[in-house]
Parts: C-alpha cells; structure tokens; sequence
C-alpha cells in the first residue's frame, strides 16, 4: 500500500467463489437493493431517508438507482459500475462540460457534487419549496386542469393547495407562512411565465432526491457546502463498501456447500 495514501478499497477477484458456488457476484447483492428504494421512494413521506438508510440503502444506491444505463439492463451492474460512479460524481464536479445537458431527460439521471451544490443554492433562494421537482408536477397539473385565464385566481388556488399538500416550508423565523407574493413574484406576467423559469432552474429528479436522502440522514449537517457534502458521500460509500461485505458473509454462512466445494 502506498504510504502516502490515507486508505484504498482492494477489490479481489470473486471466480473461485462462483466456481465454489457462492453468491458472490455483485448484482445478485445489489439488484435486491433497488427493489427496497422501488417500494420506498416517496421523499414527502415523513421519515423517508432514515427508513432507506436503516434497511441498508447509501446514497450511492440511489445514485446508481437513477442512472438511466443501468436502469436500462435491470441493474446488472458490477463494482466496477460504482467505481464509474464515484468517478463521475468528482469529476462532473471539476469539469461542468461533463454533464450531459442535450435534453431535460439528461438532468433526471445524473447526480454529480456540483449538481447537488446548485440544489442546494436553488433551495436557499426558493426557501417556501422542500421538493422542487414534485412542486412543479402539481404545479403542471393544476396549469393543466385551468380553463380560464384568471391568473390571479389560479395563483391563489394553486398556493392553498401547496400549502394544504405540505409543499411549502414554514417560515421558522416570523413564524408565519411565506405569501403568494413570494411564491410568485410580480416579476412575472403569469403562472406559466413563473412555471417555465422555475423548471429551467429546477436541477433534475435524481439530484433532488439524493440531496432530499442526505438531509434526511444528516440532520446535524447544517450548511451543505462542498466539504461537508464530499465527507458525508465519502461515509455512504465506506457503509455501501461495508454492506457488501456482510452480505459477503452472510452467503458463506448460509452456504453450508461452499466450504466442502472451496476445499
């Protein structure tokens, strides 16, 4: 080990285990994964992110759970899939060309640590909206669903529906709730002028939901700046590392051939 590094992940090759008949493959640990996040991933569900992390799931599984590719062969992925992903996280950090940006589609599967600063920033300056990307789903819905051009009258019911919803944040320090003026700024000339800007700011559904994930289990973090969101994704990964392992172990135990085939 280089002495200069503080610590390295050794991956070892799994062929004598298969041979021997172990489950030791990495989707066969990692595909029961993305069914739990399936059936829990309602982030304006109270408790949400602590359920997920109790059962195990890091930040990276979600990651890994958004990324379109894997999605798209059933999370047939191996170590190395999560080795791309830590990769892409610190570099589209770095290199903002590396991104994808040539549809909306793009910006709902990737997560990187500059994508979830600017959700974070994005909620700082729009403090009335905990889930960005649901807003703008009901906001669409009652758009949709008007037959008039009673702007006024749509910003008002599209507000008291919100705030019925739980989609608005109370204001903690006047102890009232934030104003239809504040939602939607007289800046505007109507709810789709608002809509169209709020969605060309909105960072994409996966961000939202990592970033939602890691509030929800780092309560004590209380500014999301670069360092303490690089050190707490640093700790997610050392738990995913660390799960593997149990699972590791847990498959040898329940494997009372391996160890006949293994000698």
């Amino acid at each position: 080990m280089n002495p200069r590094i503080s610590h390295q992940l050794l991956v070892l090759g799994n062929g004598f285990d298969i041979t021997c008949g172990l489950n030791s493959r990495f989707v066969q640990f990692f595909r029961p994964r993305m069914a739990v996040i399936d059936n829990n991933k309602n982030i304006s569900k109270n408790g949400w992110a602590k359920t997920l992390s109790a059962s195990g799931i890091t930040a990276w599984d979600l990651i890994l759970y958004f990324r379109k590719e894997f999605a798209d062969k059933g999370y047939d992925v191996n170590w190395s899939d999560v080795e791309l992903a830590v990769s892409n996280v610190i570099e589209m950090e770095r290199n903002s060309g590396a991104l994808p940006s040539s549809s909306p589609i793009d910006r709902q599967h990737f997560v990187a640590i500059r994508t979830l600063l600017e959700y974070f920033v994005f909620l700082q300056s729009h403090p009335w909206i905990k889930w960005p990307n649901h807003y703008l789903t009901q906001l669409n819905e009652k758009i949709e669903k008007s037959t008039g051009y009673d702007w006024g009258k749509l910003q008002e019911d599209v507000f008291r529906e919100m705030r019925e919803a739980g989609y608005f944040e109370d204001d903690d320090d006047s102890g009232r709730l934030h104003t239809v003026s504040d939602i939607f700024p007289y800046t505007y000339a109507d709810i789709d002028d608002y809509r169209d800007a709020l969605k060309e700011q909105t960072p994409g559904l996966a961000v939202e939901v990592v970033a939602s994930f890691l509030c929800g289990v780092y309560v004590d973090v209380k500014s999301w700046t670069q360092n303490p969101l690089r050190s707490v994704l640093e700790q997610e990964l050392h738990k995913l590392e660390a799960e593997f392992s149990r699972y590791l172990s847990r498959e040898v135990k329940l494997n009372n051939e391996y160890y006949e085939a293994s000698e």
